[in-house]
């Protein structure tokens, strides 16, 4: 702790906000737009995380007159998957483990525990869409947060890392305003089967979220293993 206060931070150089800049450098540089595209998209889809809790919730006070004490429940999910997220992170870059398939198992269950609760709505199905979701939610972040810059950094744009992560914001923000507004339409019906082709529809998104994630690991591997200087537009 004593020996902290005689580190000598360097801050990077930084320019004045370029946004203009950045959005020239996509135009006109398509080897680099093609990789980071796939950042917006997760950035995108990753909007409409908060709307499935609460869509959780609805259903749960609609078809069973209570909230089946799923405070308590999602400690517990959590918790066991803070545990799964440490053995998954042990074991990341092992040769025999397949992102592929596990991104697909870990998006899938959703969907199917989602459906299962839809044709037979009772506490197991939605305790289990619960768990499915919560562990979903809780990888796809992770997976979210580590790739999200890890692209342009490859691409040797540090200089332009304050404009991606406006654009990431911004599509965050797109995907939440497009969420958010299905739950106005929605709201307006009052219907449980509605809210539960709601659930349904915007559940069936985090295969295509992980798919997205699978490529930008892809990608990230692919940048690192080329030279320092990647192509430039001509």
């Amino acid at each position: 702790f004593v020996l902290s206060f005689f580190v000598q931070g360097q801050a990077v150089a930084k320019s004045s906000f370029q946004i203009k800049a950045f959005v020239k450098f996509l135009r006109t540089d398509k080897f680099a737009r093609d990789k980071i595209k796939y950042t917006y998209w997760n950035s995108f889809l990753a909007g409409f995380k908060n709307t499935y809790k609460i869509l959780i919730v609805i259903l749960t006070i609609y078809a069973f007159a209570t909230n089946l004490s799923l405070g308590i429940l999602t400690s517990v999910f959590s918790v066991f998957t803070i545990l799964l997220l440490a053995l998954y992170k042990k074991f990341e870059y092992h040769a025999r483990l397949n992102k592929l398939v596990l991104y697909l198992i870990i998006s899938l269950l959703p969907v199917i525990t989602c459906l299962l609760f839809i044709c037979l709505p009772n506490k197991a199905c939605l305790i289990a869409v619960n768990l499915c979701l919560t562990i979903a939610i809780y990888f796809s972040e992770y997976g979210t947060s580590c790739e999200r810059d890890a692209i342009i950094k490859n691409l040797h744009q540090e200089k332009f890392i304050s404009e991606h992560q406006f654009f990431s914001e911004f599509f965050i923000f797109v995907g939440r305003i497009i969420a958010y507004s299905g739950f106005i339409v929605v709201g307006l019906f009052a219907n449980i089967n509605v809210f539960k082709v709601l659930l349904l529809v915007l559940i069936s998104l985090m295969p295509i979220k992980f798919w997205v994630m699978y490529q930008q690991t892809k990608i990230r591997k692919a940048l690192e293993a080329m030279p320092n200087e990647v192509p430039v537009p001509n």
